[in-house]
């Protein structure tokens, strides 16, 4: 898990200081806890906790939930101004199939509707969990002020902005009660494009100016970037898909194939998808390796055991791979453990010993 922080405009070490050697402290009471990692910098604390690895599953769970705990217990006593904490827990989990979308002459914020459509789409494919973007850029409006120009004015930009601010602050206006219904009052003047803003009149010190005369609006996107992902050395957005613990890694990668080659006939001309990361095909070709060594060693022993044992002896040796690998499989289906990459990967290993075993045996 991870723990994050926000203490705006302190220092590095007042965030040491003040945020995160308080919460560390009040974190290392948790149980089945290993250690704890953490660093800090202006503004930002960031803490992870690290399980032990011979705890289950269900104390993992029961490990973030006393850590959300605990720190709610000493919030009140961190300073005022602080942000969170907040708590990431999901960072473990790994996604299925990912993709990559682009577009030529399209801006970050007309590719995240496109992108932000087709997730849409693919969270009803079933054994679909969670679907993230990945990448995508916030929007921002910047207003740049001048501070000469401020100057020359005598205008302060901390009393523009809280101007700016209240014009476009949200505020309940009432409720008129009437014998039918309750009819909510609404008011009106929220900024609703760049032009507004940059025309809104602001009423300083008994002097009216419009925005524009006294800064520079302009719509962008977070700066600095926090995360970008490129892929083939383009700028893009990905499609990070999570598969439920109940599917199936194979049929997820069917109906996913499907529905994004129905997702990719509705998309403008210009926006290109590509697959990045696919673990049913990942998974595909382990259980074809899987089957291809399964009989390959099959046809070895057979022969090996026919030539130098005779038809009756061998037999026996030959029919030991099959019978062991269907228990293994039966004891594997009844004490519920998955067939997956590391478990083939197991039974291929295990073959070369099963072999040796049986030939042991009939000596």
């Amino acid at each position: 898990m991870v723990v994050k922080t926000i203490y705006p405009g302190a220092t590095a070490q007042e965030v040491e200081d003040q945020v995160t050697d308080r919460l560390e402290k009040k974190l290392q009471e948790l149980p089945s806890l290993d250690y704890l990692r953490s660093y800090s910098k202006a503004g930002e604390s960031v803490i992870f906790i690290n399980a032990r690895e011979d705890i289950s599953p269900q104390e993992i769970q029961l490990l973030w939930y006393s850590a959300r705990k605990k720190t709610a217990d000493i919030k009140l006593s961190l300073p005022p101004g602080i942000i969170g904490p907040f708590f990431n827990d999901e960072f473990g989990d790994t996604y299925s199939l990912l993709y990559a979308f682009s577009g030529e002459g399209f801006d970050y914020a007309e590719l995240k509707d496109i992108v932000d459509a087709a997730r849409q789409r693919l969270l009803r494919v079933k054994d679909v969990e969670k679907v993230d973007l990945i990448g995508a850029q916030e929007e921002k409006i910047f207003i740049e002020f001048n501070d000469k120009h401020l100057a020359t004015l005598g205008l302060d930009a901390v009393a523009v902005a809280q101007v700016l601010q209240s014009q476009n602050s949200l505020m309940p206006a009432g409720t008129v009660l009437t014998g039918l219904q309750d009819v909510p009052i609404r008011l009106t003047g929220a900024f609703k494009s760049v032009a507004e803003i940059a025309d809104m009149p602001i009423r300083i010190n008994g002097r009216t100016f419009k925005t524009r005369d006294i800064a520079t609006i302009r719509r962008g996107y977070q700066d600095p970037v926090q995360f970008k992902m490129r892929f083939n050395g383009k700028e893009v957005i990905g499609l990070g898909i999570t598969m439920n613990k109940r599917g199936n890694i194979l049929n997820l990668g069917e109906a996913l194939q499907e529905e994004m080659t129905a997702i990719e006939q509705t998309l403008p001309i210009g926006v290109d998808v590509e697959k990045v990361a696919d673990q049913a095909q990942v998974v595909n070709t382990a259980i074809g390796e899987f089957l291809r060594t399964f009989f390959e060693a099959l046809v070895a022993v057979l022969l090996a055991s026919f030539i130098s044992l005779g038809l009756r002896t061998g037999s026996v040796v030959a029919l030991t791979v099959p019978l062991v690998l269907a228990a293994t499989l039966l004891v594997m289906l009844l004490v519920g453990m998955e067939v997956h990459r590391i478990s083939l990967g197991a039974l291929i290993l295990a073959l070369g010993l099963l072999v040796d075993d049986a030939m042991i045996a009939i000596k």
